[in-house]
C-alpha cells in the first residue's frame, strides 16, 4: 500500500512538474496569482475560524472558572469543618489519655464493674470464682 502511494505521489509530482514547464509564461503567472489569492482567502478563513474558536474557549473557561471558584470555596469550607472536627476529636483523645485523673477514671470503672458483678445482673469476668 505504501509503495503504491509513494509511486502515485512520485508520478503525479513528475506529471505536474512537466505540465508546469510546458505552460506559457502568461499562463504560469496567471496560475500563480490565482493560487496566491486562494491561499490568502484560505488563510483568512482559517484565521477567522481560529479567532472564533478562541473566543468560544475563553467564554467557556470564564464560565468554568466562576463555577470552579464556587466549588473551591465550598470545598475549602468543608475541609475547614473537617479539620476542626478532627482537631477537636484528637484534642479530646489526647486530653483523655494525658489527663491527671485517668487513674481515677479507671478506678471508677473498675468499681462499677465490681458492683455490677455483685448484683449478678451482668457477668463480665468469671475468673474470680469464690
Amino acid at each position: 500500500m505504501t509503495k503504491k502511494l509513494f509511486l502515485g505521489a512520485l508520478v503525479g509530482g513528475a506529471a505536474a512538474y512537466f505540465t508546469w514547464k510546458k505552460l506559457p509564461q502568461e499562463k504560469q503567472a496567471e496560475l500563480q496569482s490565482h493560487l496566491q489569492d486562494v491561499s490568502h482567502d484560505v488563510a483568512d478563513q482559517v484565521t477567522d475560524y481560529a479567532l472564533n474558536a478562541l473566543d468560544i474557549i475563553d467564554e467557556k473557561l470564564a464560565e468554568h472558572d466562576s463555577s470552579l471558584d464556587d466549588a473551591n470555596e465550598k470545598a475549602s469550607e468543608y475541609f475547614d469543618k473537617v479539620r476542626t472536627a478532627v482537631k477537636s476529636g484528637t484534642d479530646k483523645a489526647v486530653s483523655h489519655f494525658t489527663d491527671d485523673d485517668f487513674d481515677e477514671q479507671t478506678a471508677d470503672i473498675r468499681k462499677e464493674l465490681a458492683d455490677a458483678k455483685k448484683d449478678d445482673d451482668i457477668v463480665i469476668d468469671e475468673t474470680d470464682k469464690d
